[in-house]
C-alpha cells in the first residue's frame, strides 16, 4: 500500500491513520513480537556537534567621514598631535622639577581610661588558724617513690572536694603528652645504650687490634616502680615476649614464678615496655589474679595472648587505646554493592560489606557476620605522593620532613558504574583511584587541589563528569580520563567544605563555605555565583546534601 506525503500529514493532523487490511490485530502483534527491556536507561548519550560560525561584533573602519559631525574635532585632534610630535611644538620649553611623596596627615586624639579602684584590706591570723592550716597540709601530703631509695613529698590541693592532680592525671591528653615527654627525657639519658641496642654503633672493620672480651654490659633495667612500694607486694617476672615485627616492644608478665602457698601474690599485671622509654611502661594491664605467661602472635603482632593463674586465657590488642576500636577517627563509610559487582562467593543472605576510611590513611573493609563484632580486612594504606603527579601543578616546599608517612584520609567516593572502583580523598589534595579487587595498590593518582580535598561528587547526568572542592577556595569540574580541570569556580576567601550537583538542572551547582551557601550556574557565569546566602546566627556550615 502506498501513501503520499500529503496523505500522511493529513492523517497525523486528523489523528487518523491508514492501516492496511493485512496487518494483524494489536494483541496478536504484541504476542508475536520479542520481549524488550522497556526500562528507561539511567544515562542517555547526547552527541554535540559544532555549529557554523557567526559574528557577534566587528569593528572594521578606523576613519571618520569628512561630512560627519565629528569631522572637525578629529581634524583638530590630528593637528595637535602633529604639532607635538613633528611640528614646532616638539621644541617647546621644558623644565625639570623634583617632588616628594605627600605627607600623611595625622590627627592626635586624647582619651580617658576608666579609673582603677583601689582598696586596702587587713586580716588577722591567730595561732589557732595557723595550727589548723598546717594540720590540713599534713593530711594532704603524700610520698612519691622516684627510685628504689629516693622519695619526694608532694602536697595536693582540693577544689570543691576534688583532687586536681588526680583529675589532670587521668585525662587522655595528659597521659599522651607525658608519654612523649618521658621518651624525650629517656633519650637524653640512654642515647648511647639505645644506639647500641639498634646496632648503630659498630666496630671498625679495619681495626687491627680487635679483642673479644665476651663481657655483658647492662644497657638498662625495666623496673615497674609501682610494684616496689612494699616488699610483700613485689611480683616476680613470670614471662616475657618480644614483638615479632617491632623489636623495640616487649611484653612482661608479673605474677608467680615459684609456686609457694604462703608467698605468692594475690594479683598481677602485664607491662608493655618500649626501649624509647626504659623508665616507665607505656601500657599496663592489671588483673585481680597473678599473670603466668604472655605471648605475641606471629601472624597478627598486635595481638597478645595472656594466661592467668585462675585458668583464664585472654587475647588483647595492644594497639588499642583503652579498649577502643581504633586509634584514628573514621571519616567516612560507604556500603559496597557486591551483587552488582558480581561476587560469586557472595551469599544471598549475607549483608553487604562496608568500606571505611580512617584519618590515619587506612582503608578498611568490614564484613558483617553472625557475631556481635565486625570482621575487618585491611584494604589499603594510602602513601604520600612522591614526585609530580598528573593534574594541577602546585608548588611544593623543598626539604620538608613530614611527621606522618601516610596522608590523612578524608572521604571516599565509589564510581557510579564501576562499583569495584573507588576514590580516596586525602589532605594532600590528591585523589587515589583504587579497586576492591586489587587491594594494597593504586590504579591511578592525580592532583586535584592545592590543599585538602573534602568532597567529590559525580554528576547525575553523566557518569564521567564529577566535581571536587577543597581548602584552596576552588570547585573544579573534571571529566574522567582528562587530568586538566574543565572549569574552575572560585568566589572568595575560604575553603569550600562541600559541593553538590543539582539533581534537576545539569548546570547548577550548590556549594557551602563556613558562613555562606553559594549557588552556581555555569551556563550563565563561571566567575561569580548567581546567588549567595549568608548565615546570620553566627553558626558555621559543615555539611549538606541534596
Amino acid at each position: 500500500m502506498k501513501i503520499t506525503l500529503e496523505e500522511l500529514v493529513e492523517s497525523i493532523s486528523s489523528t487518523s491513520f491508514l492501516v492496511p487490511d493485512d496487518i494483524p490485530p494489536l494483541s496478536q502483534a504484541k504476542s508475536n513480537a520479542p520481549e524488550k527491556d522497556l526500562r528507561i536507561p539511567k544515562y542517555i548519550k547526547v552527541h554535540l556537534k559544532e555549529t557554523p560560525e557567526f559574528t557577534f561584533y566587528e569593528q572594521t573602519s578606523k576613519t571618520v567621514s569628512k561630512d560627519s559631525e565629528d569631522a572637525k574635532a578629529v581634524e583638530d585632534d590630528n593637528k595637535l598631535y602633529d604639532n607635538l610630535t613633528i611640528g614646532r611644538g616638539k621644541h617647546r620649553r621644558k623644565a625639570e622639577a623634583e617632588t616628594q611623596t605627600v605627607d600623611i596627615l595625622v590627627k592626635s586624639r586624647d582619651i580617658n581610661t576608666v579609673s582603677i579602684r583601689k582598696a586596702n584590706a587587713g586580716s588577722y591570723v591567730s595561732n589557732f588558724d595557723m595550727f589548723d592550716t598546717y594540720k590540713h597540709l599534713e593530711q594532704t601530703t603524700s610520698e612519691i617513690e622516684i627510685g628504689a631509695e629516693k622519695k619526694v613529698s608532694m602536697t595536693t590541693y582540693k577544689v570543691g572536694g576534688i583532687d586536681q592532680f588526680h583529675n589532670i592525671g587521668s585525662s587522655k591528653e595528659f597521659l599522651q603528652a607525658a608519654m612523649i615527654t618521658q621518651r624525650c627525657l629517656a633519650g637524653n639519658v640512654f642515647m648511647e645504650e639505645q644506639r647500641r641496642f639498634r646496632n648503630m654503633v659498630l666496630p671498625d672493620p679495619l681495626d687491627i687490634d680487635v679483642q673479644y672480651t665476651y663481657d655483658l654490659d647492662v644497657l638498662w633495667t625495666f623496673k615497674y616502680h609501682a610494684l616496689d612500694r612494699r616488699a610483700i607486694d613485689r611480683r616476680a617476672v613470670a614471662s616475657i615476649s618480644w614483638c615479632p615485627i617491632d623489636g623495640d616492644i616487649i611484653a612482661v608478665s608479673y605474677g608467680i614464678y615459684i609456686y609457694m602457698t604462703n608467698s605468692y601474690s594475690k594479683n598481677g599485671c602485664v607491662c608493655i615496655w618500649n626501649i624509647k622509654n626504659p623508665i616507665n611502661p607505656e601500657k599496663v594491664y592489671k588483673y585481680p589474679v597473678p599473670v603466668t605467661c604472655v605471648e605475641f602472635s606471629p601472624f597478627a603482632p598486635q595481638l597478645l595472648a595472656i594466661g592467668l593463674f585462675d585458668g583464664t586465657v585472654e587475647v588483647r590488642d595492644i594497639s588499642e587505646i583503652q579498649d577502643a576500636r581504633g586509634c584514628e577517627a573514621v571519616n567516612q563509610i560507604k556500603w559496597i554493592d557486591v551483587k552488582r559487582i558480581g561476587d560469586e562467593n557472595k551469599d544471598v543472605q549475607d549483608i553487604e560489606p562496608l568500606l571505611a576510611i580512617t584519618q590515619s590513611g587506612i582503608i578498611i573493609k568490614y564484613k558483617i557476620v553472625k557475631s556481635p563484632y565486625l570482621v575487618a580486612f585491611k584494604q589499603m594504606t594510602l602513601d604520600n605522593v612522591v614526585g609530580i603527579p598528573e593534574g594541577i601543578r602546585i608548588k611544593k616546599q623543598k626539604n620538608v620532613v613530614k611527621a606522618n608517612r601516610n596522608p590523612q584520609g578524608l572521604a571516599l567516593r565509589i564510581h557510579p558504574e564501576k562499583l569495584d572502583v573507588y576514590y580516596a580523598l586525602t589532605d594532600e589534595g590528591s585523589l587515589h583511584k583504587c579497586s576492591i579487587n586489587y587491594p594494597r595498590q593504586h590504579l591511578d593518582i592525580f592532583q586535584a587541589h592545592d590543599g585538602s580535598v573534602f568532597c567529590m561528587e559525580y554528576s547525575p547526568w553523566s557518569p564521567k563528569l564529577f566535581l571536587t572542592c577543597g581548602t584552596d577556595w576552588c570547585i573544579r569540574i573534571w571529566l574522567e580520563g582528562i587530568t586538566t580541570p574543565l572549569v574552575t569556580l572560585s568566589s572568595g576567601i575560604g575553603s569550600v567544605n562541600c559541593a553538590y550537583w543539582n539533581p534537576t538542572n545539569s548546570t547548577v551547582i550548590v556549594s557551602i563555605t563556613k558562613l555562606e551557601v553559594e549557588v552556581w550556574d555555569i551556563r550563565k557565569s563561571t566567575l561569580r555565583p548567581v546567588s549567595v546566602h549568608e548565615l546570620r546566627d553566627g553558626a558555621s556550615h559543615t555539611i549538606m546534601n541534596l
